[in-house]
């Protein structure tokens, strides 16, 4: 059932993950912006890459995006939401430990800023999670449907 809550719920989400970005980081007279696929900052021999953190996006983005198309298997739609919902968990603590400590190893940060769209992989696990709710529900229904067949 492709026109279910659920299925919009997931869709707006995989948009959100494609959409966001992570931030800026304000690096001395130079800037590194964190978005996109890929974003670095090379400095001589330092190196600084955002590649771990825009892979889980995209990862979140395309598995909620396939368990769209999943509505046969509920259970398997349950799994891949809670997955996902972790995977988002793992991006926030993949993005704190840049800032607070990955990234200082290489460059030094004078100022950090998150902009706007480092909240939108949350809004997009709040919907997966609504999602894996609405999930729940159908596949609670249909199972006190078996059971009057019974």
């Amino acid at each position: 059932m492709i026109q279910r809550i659920q299925s919009v719920y997931l869709l707006i989400a995989t948009g959100l993950l494609i959409w966001a970005s992570v931030g800026t980081f304000f690096v001395l007279d130079n800037q590194v912006v964190l978005n996109g696929f890929f974003a670095g900052y090379s400095q001589a021999h330092k190196f600084f890459t955002t590649l771990p953190l825009n892979i889980l996006l995209w990862l979140g983005a395309a598995i909620s995006f396939i368990t769209i198309f999943l509505f046969k298997n509920r259970i398997l739609q349950m799994r891949l939401t809670t997955f996902t919902i972790l995977l988002l968990l793992g991006f926030y603590v993949l993005l704190i430990y840049y800032r607070f400590s990955g990234i200082n190893r290489y460059i030094h940060v004078t100022s950090s800023l998150l902009n706007y769209h480092a909240i939108l992989p949350a809004i997009s696990g709040i919907l997966i999670f609504m999602a894996g709710r609405a999930i729940k529900k159908d596949e609670e229904l249909v199972r006190s449907a078996d059971r009057f067949r019974d």
